[in-house]
């Protein structure tokens, strides 16, 4: 029997309208369920590629202002993973090191939209890495370390030098990544300036198994009445954040202790995590804090803003 689609469906559709939305819904429903995929990122890779395999991966992940071809077109679903290759290195800061990422990683541009049944994942694969032996993704800054306050920052991320941003975006899983670099170079303190992560008012995000560190700024230099300058900070959360930190590491050993904060606002749920050689952390969603270690704690520089202190 040869079927007519275009004739059997019209018939259908006429004779059954009911019956004929109800397949309409439900083939949606199951392509929407199926439509969660794997893409793999790393150093090597290219936009070009599909990205759903990891001898075929991309350079680049959606949001990052230099991801183009199949990377740029592609629109995260419900369900989706981002696999990073252990060992590899994006820049952000450096237009000259590659692979770069033209900026801050805005994870909100699409906006990526999870589900409390299906997160959208963005970390790892522990069997997949470069080198002899995992370690974690970088994301590069690219400023040298110091112990000591800087003269000049060589490198700033986009207009605000924030590294990463989820804001507008719910139920993501972000997950065993090592940033690093970042340098305040504003000292009158604009606000939402200099951050590692900006997180997600009721997101519900997951940030876990992070690892921040090597962060330096200018000397503090308050005059004209802003307050404070104090500014540099792990992560910023707002008011209404519901995320939550498992096993987050924020160690300033390499660093300026009393130039960053680890967190202002947000923090629902702080479980397990281990700040220390840092300064402040000012929570306004707090229900949770267990099994955390603070440790080396440190006056803000600019001696005008919060001291040490942890609020919640």
């Amino acid at each position: 029997m040869v079927w007519s689609k275009a004739r059997t469906w019209s018939g259908f559709h006429s004779a059954v309208p009911g019956i004929a939305l109800l397949l309409l819904v439900t083939v949606a429903g199951l392509g929407n369920a199926m439509a969660a995929t794997t893409h793999y990122i790393a150093a090597n890779g290219s936009d070009s590629n599909n990205g759903t395999s990891n001898t075929t991966p991309w350079q680049q992940a959606p949001g990052m202002p230099n991801c183009s071809g199949s990377c740029a077109s592609y629109s995260p679903q419900a369900g989706d993973r981002f696999i990073f290759r252990g060992g590899d290195t994006w820049h952000f800061g450096n237009s000259g090191a590659s692979p770069y990422t033209g900026g801050t990683w805005n994870g909100g541009a699409q906006p990526w939209k999870g589900t409390s049944s299906n997160p959208i994942y963005v970390g790892v694969d522990q069997t997949w890495y470069s080198g002899t032996s995992w370690s974690r993704p970088i994301l590069n800054g690219d400023n040298p370390t110091s112990t000591s306050a800087v003269t000049s920052c060589a490198y700033q991320i986009g207009s605000n030098n924030v590294m990463a941003t989820l804001a507008n975006t719910s139920y993501v899983v972000f997950d065993n990544f090592e940033m690093t670099g970042l340098c305040q170079n504003s000292t009158g303190a604009p606000f939402s300036h200099d951050i590692y992560m900006i997180e997600s008012a009721d997101s519900n995000n997951t940030f876990e198994h992070l690892y921040i560190h090597g962060w330096t700024a200018l000397p503090f230099s308050c005059s004209g009445g802003n307050g404070h300058c104090f500014n540099l900070f792990a992560f910023l959360g707002s008011n209404n954040d519901g995320d939550l930190h498992f096993q987050d590491i924020v160690d300033g050993t390499d660093s300026v202790p009393s130039s960053l904060g680890v967190m202002y606002g947000g923090g629902y749920n702080i479980s397990q995590c281990v700040f220390r050689y840092a300064s402040q952390i000012i929570t306004t969603r707090s229900h949770i804090l267990r099994d955390t270690l603070f440790e080396h704690w440190y006056e803000p520089g600019d001696n005008n803003a919060h001291g040490i202190n942890l609020k919640l």
